[in-house]
Parts: C-alpha cells; sequence; structure tokens
C-alpha cells in the first residue's frame, strides 16, 4: 500500500510539471504617483500628532519650534490636503479607465466606511492601552514581568472566548454586534483609566481587563465581515488594503510618551 502511494505521488508530480500557469490578461501599472501621495499625507499627519506633545497644537510650547508663530502641528496638519490631492488623482485614473490604489467611489458606502472608522477607533484605544497597562503595572506598581503578564490575562481569556465562541455559537448574529464590542471596549478603557492611580492596587485592572478583552474578541469577531461584505468580492482585496491603512494609522495616532499624556 506504501509503494503505491509512492507511485501515485510521482504520477502526480510528473504530471504537475505539464500543467501551465494561467497567462495574466492585464499587468496593471504601479501606481507610483498615488503611493507618493498617500505616504506623505499620512506621514505628515501622523508625525505631527505625535510631536504635538512636545511641540503645542496650535501655541508652540516653551523652547518648541515656531513657524510663522504657529506650533508646527499646525503646518504638517496640511498633511490633510495632500490626501484630498491623492483622492483627486485616484478619481481622475478611475475615470480613465486605469488602476487606482483605491477607488474613491467605493468609500461613499456608509457600511464600508462606518466599518472603516471603527477599525480605526479600535486600534487607536487599543494600541495605547497596550502602552499604558503595562507601563503601570510594571513602572508604577512595581510588578515584575511575570507579575505584569498575569494582570493582563484576564483580556486574553475574554478575547479568545468572544474571539471563538461569537462565530461559533451565534453564527447568525447580527453585525451590529461591533457596536457592543466597542462599546465595551470603551467602558472598559474609561474605568481603567479613572482608577489608575499611584496609590492603586494591581486588583484594580481585574475588571477593565474582562470588559476591554471581550470588546476585542467582539469586533475581531465582526468586524472584518461588516468591511468585506459591504462591497462585491472583485473589490475585497481593495477594501483589505484600506483596512489595513485605518488599524495602522489609528495605532500609529495612540498615546506612546508622557509628553502626551
Amino acid at each position: 500500500m506504501f509503494a503505491g502511494e509512492i507511485v501515485l505521488v510521482r504520477v502526480i508530480l510528473l504530471l504537475a510539471r505539464r500543467i501551465a500557469d494561467a497567462p495574466v490578461e492585464t499587468r496593471p501599472r504601479l501606481d507610483v504617483i498615488g503611493a507618493a501621495l498617500s505616504a506623505v499625507g499620512l506621514g505628515l499627519l501622523v508625525f505631527g500628532a505625535l510631536r504635538s506633545g512636545e511641540w503645542g497644537w496650535i501655541q508652540p510650547k516653551a523652547d518648541a519650534p515656531s513657524w510663522a508663530g504657529l506650533s508646527p502641528t499646525v503646518w504638517l496638519s496640511l498633511g490633510l490636503f495632500v490626501i484630498w490631492i491623492f483622492f483627486r488623482w485616484e478619481a481622475r485614473l478611475d475615470a480613465r479607465g486605469e488602476e487606482p490604489l483605491v477607488r474613491p467611489a467605493m468609500l461613499w458606502n456608509r457600511r464600508l466606511t462606518g466599518g472603516l472608522i471603527m477599525f480605526f477607533f479600535q486600534y487607536l484605544v487599543q494600541a495605547g492601552f497596550f502602552f499604558v497597562v503595562p507601563l503601570f503595572l510594571s513602572i508604577c506598581l512595581g510588578l515584575s514581568a511575570l507579575a505584569t503578564g498575569a494582570r493582563l490575562l484576564p483580556l486574553s481569556i475574554t478575547l479568545l472566548a468572544a474571539a471563538i465562541g461569537i462565530p461559533r455559537l451565534l453564527p447568525n448574529v447580527s453585525p451590529r454586534l461591533v457596536h457592543s464590542g466597542l462599546l465595551a471596549l470603551l467602558t472598559g478603557t474609561v474605568v481603567l483609566l479613572g482608577a489608575l492611580d499611584k496609590d492603586a492596587g494591581a486588583e484594580i485592572v481585574f475588571v477593565p481587563m474582562l470588559l476591554i478583552g471581550l470588546g476585542i474578541g467582539a469586533l475581531a469577531s465582526q468586524l472584518g465581515a461588516v468591511t468585506v461584505s459591504a462591497v462585491p468580492d472583485e473589490e475585497s482585496p481593495e477594501v483589505g488594503g484600506v483596512q489595513n491603512t485605518m488599524t495602522n494609522f489609528g495605532a500609529s495616532l495612540a498615546p506612546r510618551s508622557p509628553a502626551r499624556s
């Protein structure tokens, strides 16, 4: 029996060499200008937001650089204008029948846009949370790395339970469940921020960890399906790209330094 399986594998490998890949009908050209515009626009916005704690939002802080009497953050917000130019360029390519990075008309889909906005805020809150809480436990409360990880364990438990359990136990649940997930994430974050104090004990993070993990798990189980199902199948790769951009954009703007706290 074993020898027969070997012969079968050899036959399959021999025949596989004669199978040619399907020829590519069209090879779209990379939109280099669009890629450059999007990188510059988003880069200016993120850099300005991250340095706003040091420079100030409008009026420059003491010992901070001043451009025409204003904080550099104001001028870096011109990244919004660059993003506007990017969408105008993409619309022009789409109108000429060329291959844009993103079809601007796709963003008029309210369901898709709502999902992308929720992705942005989820990762904005989530990235800041995962930076602040371990520092609080390890530096302010003096916990070891192992003890800090143990205090974060309730989050992992409820996250996995929600992410795996919701699709399995409630396969026909409404996508509106993402509203409840986002509410749980925000509630846990607000409760945690209100309880953080230098004299507090490590036990204050237990309930917020449960809520935040539940919220992240609920979002992970449904939010991607909301965005992808909002468009035809042939546009799903574009949705994946825009979705990753929004998640990275939100995570980039999360607080990461004492200067912004």
